[in-house]
């Protein structure tokens, strides 16, 4: 069946979502929407996770909400293949992208085939990393007309505790975009209409999303955080807010990290992305930014929380891909590559 979208009015009737990838991340937005009963969120849950739900829920220690005790979403399952009797409006995908481990068609699996007979849902990726969407859209592309696709650029702390609950902070934003091969070709209505009802779901829910006419753009200068922050976190084995308890340690790990954002600066403007869509001062505001906003906090880097549990983690996606496109255009980028080569578990 086609690939389309239809007029969400969710004010009177709810947005119906699926949430693959129920970590933390996930769990906050599936709890925002539903905050507000602007939609139903249906997640997939699997083993640990499903049980707890079913037991007793999740807390969520926000510094923005507060504390919010047993939360459960509308419907929680453990395959998708539970799912295929019913559509959805939007599909949000917030795993963490490993594709080397699992593709993200492979995880979508069921609502790819044949066996999925209702209108596809628009597909949102609230994933790190640059190259997140091609993977998705391409096996979108061979079965349908023009998949949507939207790229999200996502800013947010939190984390899931060692107790299974999750802590946020006091901020969370999503820049968004839809993704095609050929970013000339211009958005179509189906598109917009899906893009732009998301912003709506999510504004109206209490947090902040906007368009961006460029997301390839807005994902690679979010992704100077990922690739240089949060690797040498992974590297060094402490958080930001660890570091800043020896000056010293600080200084050194801000001064690498400046140096490979700028190594990545120069990656950015061989792309193509000018001065007006990723600011000189971009590298100096990150690291400003870091050593305030992050002083004293509990926020652990997603990168460093796998390294420390020896899980898979985006490695490939945060800081490998930046890196080929720097090897494709003959660029220097030694420090970048020593930090890749360096980090436990590359």
């Amino acid at each position: 069946m086609s690939s389309t979208v239809t007029a969400i009015d969710f004010e009177n009737k709810p947005a119906e979502v699926l949430l693959v990838g129920f970590g933390a991340v996930g769990i906050i937005y599936a709890y925002l929407l539903e905050s507000k009963k602007l939609a139903r969120v249906t997640c997939l849950a699997r083993a640990k996770k499903y049980i707890r739900l079913q037991e007793r829920g999740i807390d969520i220690h926000s510094k923005k909400w507060g504390v919010i005790t047993g939360w459960r979403p509308h419907r929680v399952v453990q395959s998708l293949e539970e799912v295929l009797d019913s559509s959805f409006d939007y599909c949000i995908v917030s795993t963490k992208a490993v594709p080397e481990v699992l593709t993200t068609p492979a995880l979508l699996g069921p609502l790819l085939t044949d066996r999925y007979h209702h209108p596809q849902p628009a597909y949102v990726l609230l994933q790190n990393g640059l190259g997140v969407e091609a993977d998705l859209y391409s096996a979108l592309k061979g079965r349908y007309d023009e998949p949507t696709v939207i790229s999200c650029a996502l800013y947010i702390m939190t984390n899931v505790t060692a107790e299974g609950n999750v802590s946020h902070g006091t901020f969370e934003r999503i820049l968004v975009g839809i993704y095609k091969e050929d970013p000339s070709i211009p958005d179509s209505p189906a598109q917009e209409q899906a893009m732009h009802t998301l912003v709506k779901l999510v504004t109206k829910s209490g947090s902040e999303a906007s368009v961006t006419p460029n997301i390839a753009a807005d994902k690679f200068r979010k992704n100077l955080w990922n690739a240089s922050v949060g690797m040498i976190s992974s590297l060094l084995g402490l958080s930001p807010s660890e570091c800043a308890c020896d000056e010293n340690a600080l200084d050194t790990a801000m001064a690498i990290v400046h140096e490979m954002m700028t190594e990545l600066m120069v990656v950015a403007r061989a792309i193509g992305y000018d001065e007006s869509l990723i600011p000189s001062n971009t590298p100096d505001s990150i690291v400003m930014e870091t050593r305030t906003k992050l002083r004293g906090t509990d926020f652990v880097p997603s990168a460093l929380l796998d390294v420390r549990l020896g899980i898979p983690f985006e490695l490939e996606v945060i800081l490998g891909y930046p890196l080929r496109e720097a090897q494709a255009r003959q660029l220097s980028t030694p420090v970048c590559i020593s930090t890749l080569i360096l980090i436990p578990g590359s």
